[in-house]
């Protein structure tokens, strides 16, 4: 008896556990998206200025 009790609480917690990694690993990965997005904007307005100022240097 009191093992099955052992054994149904220690699967209860593994499950919580799972659930919780699982949801740190979501957070994660949305951070490293956004910090994904947000390097490859500033790339994207980088080579449009560049390419902004060589134009009009070049058609006045």
């Amino acid at each position: 008896m009191e093992k099955n009790i052992y054994k149904q609480s220690e699967r209860k917690f593994l499950k919580l556990l799972k659930v919780e990694n699982s949801e740190r690993m979501l957070d994660q990965r949305k951070e490293e998206s956004i910090l994904f997005y947000r390097k490859y904007l500033q790339l994207i307005i980088i080579v449009t200025n560049h390419v902004r100022k060589n134009w009009t240097a070049k058609n006045p």
